[in-house]
């Protein structure tokens, strides 16, 4: 809501623009959240039957069949993003600021491959607390700031405002893997 506010404060074509990307945004990330599902249940499986090793090797391929999504969405909204912001709407100008800031907002689903699988992994080990502690920490500390702040330079262009999600995300990464490395040192001595 309260990015839905900062928006709103751009105008019309911004608004319905940033409307148009979070549906798609939704169907984008439907591949991770998928994989990830798995993941949770899979890692849990695997601890219960002392395979930590299966546990993490479960992670990796979740992360990896997530990514070939990530990565393909990406690259194409990159090429052709309005053959996409097309579909939900028929105005020019929305059509052509929504596809700008899906161009930066695409980043994320490469991202959310290792955030979205790495979560689930860490709540198939009984440590989903990490998973809400990040979370929160990327959305209030970083992402609304930065669309905050990335508002004020949007300008023409939503791309430079579209680049807070994947920006918020990329600090959840970098802790996430912390944590994973963590984790495996408590756990096996390695990473």
């Amino acid at each position: 809501m309260v990015i839905t506010a900062i928006v709103n404060t751009l105008g019309l074509v911004p608004s319905a623009a940033v409307g148009v990307v979070e549906k798609i945004i939704i169907f984008a990330m439907l591949p991770p959240t998928s994989f990830a599902s798995a993941v949770a249940a899979m890692t849990a499986q695997n601890l219960g039957a002392g395979k930590a090793d299966r546990a993490r090797k479960t992670l990796w391929f979740g992360i990896g069949y997530a990514l070939v999504f990530g990565v393909l969405f990406c690259i194409y909204c990159q090429w052709k993003p309005e053959s996409i912001t097309g579909i939900f709407s028929k105005e020019a100008e929305v059509v052509s600021a929504a596809a700008d800031y899906l161009r930066s907002y695409s980043i994320d689903c490469i991202l959310v491959a290792f955030i979205f699988c790495m979560n689930s992994y860490f709540s198939g080990y009984g440590k989903s607390v990490i998973a809400f502690a990040h979370s929160m920490l990327a959305t209030f500390g970083v992402r609304i700031p930065a669309t905050a702040f990335l508002s004020r330079y949007a300008g023409e262009s939503l791309y430079v405002m579209g680049l807070a999600s994947p920006l918020a995300t990329f600090v959840s990464l970098v802790i996430c893997l912390f944590f994973l490395r963590y984790l495996h040192r408590k756990t096996v001595g390695i990473l």
